[in-house]
């Protein structure tokens, strides 16, 4: 039984922040109609384009060896020779700076591109690109030092992440994987030492995401080597280049079920011998044990020695020109070009709505939170709910191939860090299954369908593969947008509400309850991120905001859960909330033309792959 707050359920309250961790979530676009009319060199000045956006994707994607990877399952054959990568990001000062530079000589050659020359879905993708570098530089030229590796979601721990999912196909990425490790300790000092730079700069760290990260190294020294995620995860990799006849430990990570939808699979098809796995595994388990782990302790002592937290600063509207950043921070993570004070106006009337919704259904239902709290879901079973989904999507999304997929428990390491659930694709090119992560100490019963709705069908696993299926140019890949990523998610979720059913209501009884559960979500998600400004921009301190949020009627916990969530990361629910508004408000205009049916309006927003809801929007709105 669930414990009402207030007149709204907000047991989602912290609506599910983890999701935001979708490791790689790589997108496409599909060819389509002519931007304007072609002049006799649209052929050279694609041609331009398309060069222009190879050196692009080299740029991105030769990061380094991590990033590589994680985007391509065969780098080399778009160019990228691996041997010359670090296997970590540079991220020293020189090195950023080269970084901007680059960048920066980039976007100055696309500012000669002839846009009337182009198709529509290449004007989209050279917009999103300019974009993107413009806000990179932005970021980098006026504010250097505000992104922490602190927290979360910061690169000290995120790295874990990282590494436990680095994509295994053959030997020779099992090699560069232990390569990786070895070169662990120097990355680590590397972060080190940035921190130590915005300290001096006078950017002290944030208490909270300063003991967060302090207490996420004590949990994985803590951790029993059997346990440590490292080890699983490298282990059940390791299980598919076995042919999967090969048994694995016990700590090994959990399936809570497969989907197969290949007709010719690979299956029993050995790419490593027992004798190299146990090889693998064996130095794998020495790295970690004389290696990685000595090296996050030598970090964990550093922290506590060289670093000093703010005893004040934990805001970013506290650091000089916050607001600035924030605003910056906003319009990227969300993609929007709306700034914070019409944001928090949207917020606010989506928020007031929904709450009016919730009265009206009460006003016809004096027992809906009756209904609502013993409501039994028709369906426990995470395939089967998925495969629902999939067949329900069908008549509202256009068509995409049958997806093989994983669904797994969060490894008890990550299921620590806040993450209800969250989306793993392949690289671009892999053969292998695709994975959803579910955190079962976070996704109950009751919520399982709408958080399967998000990272699955409708959501970012349908999304991608969508795209995926149209890919025109991988640089596709580097720039997701999350406006667009989780603002699309959001609104597969909010649509999947109409599919929710119930063993134990009515007809009548479950359509009510539909449209609460949609309400409650998006409500929500509305305080969240009115939340995240509230605390980040308008810069009130923890007492004022947990006295805000009473009025609300949340509890001191919740709030409390809250306020840590917006200062680990900061804009990161509008991306959400923000991202959902601008995406929904294109799919209504869209219906609102004669002849354009739902999915008709589906299809024209993913055709432009992960955008940013403001390229989108201004594209779509030059095609009216």
């Amino acid at each position: 039984m669930r414990k009402k707050e207030s007149f709204s359920t907000f047991q989602t309250l912290t609506y599910k922040i983890g999701r935001l961790a979708s490791v790689t979530v790589i997108l496409g676009i599909v060819s389509g109609a002519v931007f304007g009319c072609q002049s006799p060199f649209a052929a050279h000045t694609q041609k331009r384009l398309t060069q222009l956006l190879d050196s692009g994707l080299a740029l991105y994607a030769g990061d380094s060896l991590l990033k590589a990877h994680e985007l391509l399952a065969d780098p080399e054959s778009y160019g990228i020779d691996t041997s010359e990568l670090s296997s970590y990001p540079d991220i020293s000062v020189d090195g950023l700076q080269d970084k901007t530079e680059e960048e920066q000589e980039l976007l100055d050659q696309l500012d000669d591109i002839k846009e009337e020359d182009l198709t529509a879905e290449e004007a989209v993708l050279l917009h999103n690109l300019q974009a993107d570098l413009s806000s990179s530089i932005a970021m980098q030229e006026n504010f250097p030092y505000y992104t922490s590796t602190l927290g979360s979601k910061g690169a000290m721990l995120s790295l874990i992440s990282s590494l436990s999912h680095y994509p295994l196909s053959d030997a020779e990425d099992v090699s560069q994987y232990l390569s990786m490790l070895k070169e662990l300790p120097a990355y680590l000092e590397e972060l080190l030492n940035y921190e130590k730079d915005r300290q001096e700069a006078g950017l002290l760290p944030s208490p909270t995401l300063y003991q967060d990260t302090i207490q996420s190294i004590t949990d994985l020294l803590m951790t029993p080597l059997e346990e440590n995620i490292l080890i699983t995860s490298f282990e059940s990799r390791l299980q598919d280049l076995s042919g999967g006849n090969r048994e694995t430990s016990d700590s090994a990570e959990t399936s809570t079920g497969v989907h197969d939808a290949s007709s010719d699979s690979d299956e029993g098809k050995a790419v490593l011998t027992d004798t190299e796995i146990e090889d693998a595994i064996s130095e794998n388990t020495s790295l970690i044990t004389d290696t990685v782990l000595p090296a996050y302790q030598k970090l964990w002592q550093s922290m506590l020695s060289d670093l000093t937290p703010s005893d004040e600063k934990d805001r970013i509207a506290q650091y000089a020109d916050g607001r600035a950043y924030y605003t910056l921070l906003l319009q990227d993570q969300a993609g929007t070009d709306m700034d914070v004070q019409e944001c928090e106006e949207v917020l606010n009337r989506l928020y007031q709505t929904c709450q009016e919704e919730i009265a009206a259904l009460q006003e016809d239902d004096p027992d809906l939170y009756t209904d609502y709290y013993s409501a039994l879901p028709a369906e426990t079973d995470p395939v089967a709910v998925m495969e629902d989904l999939r067949e329900q999507s069908l008549i509202y999304f256009p068509a995409s191939d049958g997806i093989s997929y994983e669904i797994k428990e969060t490894d008890y390491a990550l299921s620590t860090l806040g993450q209800a659930a969250y989306y793993i694709v392949p690289a671009y090119g892999s053969d292998s299954g695709q994975e959803i992560y579910l955190n079962r100490l976070q996704v109950s019963s009751e919520d399982l369908s709408t958080t399967l709705a998000h990272e699955g069908y409708p959501g970012h696993m349908y999304q991608t593969n969508y795209m995926y299926e149209n890919l025109t140019h991988p640089i596709q890949l580097c720039l997701r947008s999350s406006g667009f990523d989780e603002g699309w998610a959001t609104y597969a979720e909010l649509f999947s509400c109409d599919f929710l059913t119930f063993s134990n209501k009515d007809e009548e009884v479950s359509k009510r309850l539909q449209s609460l559960y949609r309400d409650n979500i998006l409500s929500s998600l509305c305080l969240c991120s009115l939340s995240d400004i509230y605390v980040n921009y308008k810069n009130h301190t923890y007492e004022e905001f947990l006295s805000w949020l009473s009025d609300y009627g949340i509890s001191e916990s919740t709030a409390s859960n809250i306020y840590h969530a917006v200062i680990n990361q900061p804009a990161s629910y509008l991306s959400y909330s923000i991202g959902y508004y601008e995406l929904s408000q294109e799919i209504e205009e869209l219906q609102s033309q004669d002849g354009c049916s739902i999915q008709d309006a589906h299809k024209e927003i993913l055709r432009y792959g992960s955008c940013r809801p403001s390229v989108l929007r201004s594209n779509i709105s030059d095609h009216d």
